[in-house]
């Protein structure tokens, strides 16, 4: 691991000096010195990796040799997230990422990683054949896993009895702060809640819920339907929803402001209201945000891809679209607007950990 890390150190070193080689060679340093530091930091390569990977058995006897493969690919994993970490915001963060999101990160990296720096039995081409149609499979496999669990949410399937399973593989992790009063409410005497639907700001998908389930119930008290309790103290002690899932809802903005509305259509709702039946899963969102844009993030941003014998390429935002079941247009405007990040009441920093930031530590 630590020579991978050097390795990878060494990449960064070489992209900053040939981006101030012109500058350091005209007012700094000679040639000759350049040079030299060029050699060093050829010196940090280890382009050795695929010979050692593959030399390491991989045997279920054999629990130190599995072991060493996984911190390797986890190490390129990390890698490769830090490279797409302006695209793909904070991985693993499940206050952003569902569960299903975060193992699809994880599979499609360490595909990635396996076929593009650990392998060295095939040509490029081969590699990136089998890397394609291997991101592809876990595209599809994961789209048939989202409409699964929608069906056992919506009490369409069968199989109830993992209920609990197939909804934390869609919800989000809420921290469980309390709901900002001042923020979300309006003053006495009514108290209500504004509208969190159609919100210009992506709200924490923990306080939507939890404001959501607020709203729905005064909506039913409106309509006869329930007898007020004291909201008010219901309000002073508001807290987000342990988790989240994103629902549908009939949105009642007119159309010249869904342009703008960057929640039109998808709201995030508490477990009580899947359960109820009061809230349907939003399958094409999970769909969009939470798998093809991870998968072709990654796929467009971490390999060069190149045409086979075939004159075919192995992988394309049209074959994406394909295995998933989107429309490749709905598909580039979402790629255009980006990962869904929610930003209020506090903001998001999208920071991500460097690979070699834990040297120093």
């Amino acid at each position: 691991v630590a020579r991978r890390r050097l390795h990878w150190i060494g990449e960064r070193l070489e992209q900053q000096l040939e981006k101030c080689f012109g500058s350091l060679q005209r007012v700094y340093f000679s040639s000759k010195f350049i040079t030299s530091f060029q050699n060093i930091i050829h010196s940090f390569k280890w382009s050795s990796l695929p010979g050692v990977f593959s030399a390491i058995q991989d045997t279920a006897s054999d629990i130190p040799n599995i072991c060493a493969k996984d911190c390797i690919l986890n190490e390129i994993s990390e890698e490769l997230l830090y490279k797409v970490s302006n695209i793909i915001p904070k991985p693993f963060d499940t206050k952003i990422w569902s569960q299903l999101g975060n193992l699809l990160i994880e599979s499609v990296t360490k595909k990635i990683a396996i076929h593009m720096f650990c392998s060295s039995e095939m040509s490029i081409e081969e590699r990136q054949a089998k890397l394609g149609r291997s991101v592809l499979d876990d595209a599809k496999r994961y789209s048939k896993l989202t409409t699964r669990c929608s069906t056992v949410l919506d009490g369409t399937a069968t199989d109830g009895n993992f209920y609990d399973y197939f909804f934390d593989l869609l919800s989000f992790k809420s921290p469980q702060h309390k709901v900002n009063q001042k923020q979300f409410f309006y003053k006495r005497p009514n108290k209500k809640p504004r509208s969190i639907y159609d919100a210009k700001k992506i709200i924490n998908f923990g306080t939507a819920s939890a404001l959501a389930e607020v709203q729905a119930y005064q909506d039913a008290v409106d309509v006869g339907f329930l007898e007020p309790h004291a909201i008010p103290g219901v309000l002073k002690n508001l807290i987000e929803c342990e988790k989240s899932i994103v629902c549908k809802y009939p949105s009642s903005s007119p159309n010249s402001k869904i342009g703008r509305l960057p929640q039109f259509y998808w709201i995030a709702r508490g477990a009580e209201s899947i359960k109820k039946g009061t809230a349907i899963v939003n399958v094409e969102w999970y769909l969009m945000n939470q798998l093809l844009l991870v998968v072709h993030s990654l796929a467009s941003n971490c390999v060069e891809w190149k045409a086979s014998s075939q004159k075919m390429v192995p992988y394309s935002l049209e074959r994406l679209c394909e295995v998933v079941g989107v429309e490749v247009n709905a598909a580039k405007k979402a790629l255009s607007n980006g990962f869904i990040l929610p930003e209020c009441p506090e903001e998001v920093t999208i920071t991500h950990k460097s690979p070699s930031s834990s040297v120093a530590n």
